[in-house]
């Protein structure tokens, strides 16, 4: 793509090369017992508290994957927390594109410092010099997460779902496809039908919109997607109201998008529906979800 990929590459591949054989053989194995529904915690190492939040909940059986936020500042302590979680959890990378400080210069992209909010990235034109920027950032994203974890991650997302973004998807796809060809990528595309059945449709059927044509993108590169997905509501709303409704239409390979945490990051708007989550999810017990409607869907 630009001059200095195959130089990342050659990098990357000296990086894979020194972590433990047996961890990335076991990406393999965890990918034939993949859950049905993954109950994936977003933002891991948004802050201290809410990584806490997030691998108590783990360690609970309350959830079952966690995606991380690997420019955080505190990433690599964060992430001593994930030890022992491998069994029964797995363990992606949501890469950040907005809103936060890169890991890499990006004097076009973020050029006071910190990436462009949501707002304006979804409608910012993809010059080739900001595709190159963020190629760069992308690539050093999966590697803070290799040389931490010590193999690639078991799944893909990124902050605001901007990997589905036309140009931002074959870029950060063209990455994944050699940097972790056995994870699969999140989706939030699903049947009209199923989004009906669940709250919050305008927001649901706009992430609908802009996953459009993804799951096909992404097996042309010989990557696998989640097959449907929920976790869209009004944060001010009750969390125990809205997440039965996450299950309906549920498919063979469903997930849904969890933000529990703790409130101690000022700048963050979701800080007390964090909490609410957090709350709801150490108290349900994992057999009353097999004992829902969701697990004669098949």
């Amino acid at each position: 793509m630009d001059a200095g990929l195959d130089v990342r590459r050659a990098a990357a591949m000296r990086l894979a090369a020194s972590c433990p054989a047996s961890e990335y053989a076991g990406v393999a194995a965890k990918r034939a017992r993949r859950p049905r529904i993954s109950l994936c915690a977003d933002d891991f190492a948004h802050s201290r508290g809410t990584s806490e939040v997030i691998v108590n909940l783990a360690h609970g059986r309350r959830i079952n994957a966690i995606s991380c936020m690997t420019v955080r500042p505190g990433w690599r302590s964060d992430a001593r927390l994930l030890s022992g979680l491998e069994q029964h959890c797995e363990i992606g990378l949501q890469l950040v594109l907005s809103d936060e400080r890169p890991l890499t210069a990006m004097p076009g992209y973020a050029a006071a410092g910190t990436m462009p909010p949501l707002s304006i990235l979804t409608s910012l034109p993809m010059s080739a010099q900001l595709t190159g920027e963020i190629a760069v950032e992308v690539a050093r994203q999966f590697d803070a997460f290799s040389q931490v974890v010590g193999r690639p991650p078991d799944f893909v997302t990124s902050h605001g779902h901007m990997h589905q973004l036309p140009v931002l998807r074959e870029v950060i796809l063209e990455e994944a496809v050699w940097r972790a060809p056995e994870a699969w990528l999140r989706s939030c595309g699903d049947r009209p039908l199923a989004l009906l059945r669940r709250g919050f449709r305008g927001k649901a059927m706009r992430s609908a919109w802009h996953s459009y044509g993804y799951t096909d993108i992404a097996r042309g590169f010989g990557l696998e997607t989640n097959h449907s997905f929920a976790g869209h509501y009004d944060y001010s709303e009750s969390f125990a109201a809205a997440f039965p409704r996450f299950f309906d239409g549920a498919s063979d390979h469903h997930v849904i998008m969890l933000h529990p945490g703790a409130a101690d990051r000022a700048d963050d708007p979701i800080a007390e529906a964090r909490v609410r989550e957090a709350a709801f999810l150490e108290c349900y017990r994992p057999p009353e979800i097999a004992a829902s409607p969701v697990a004669a869907v098949a």
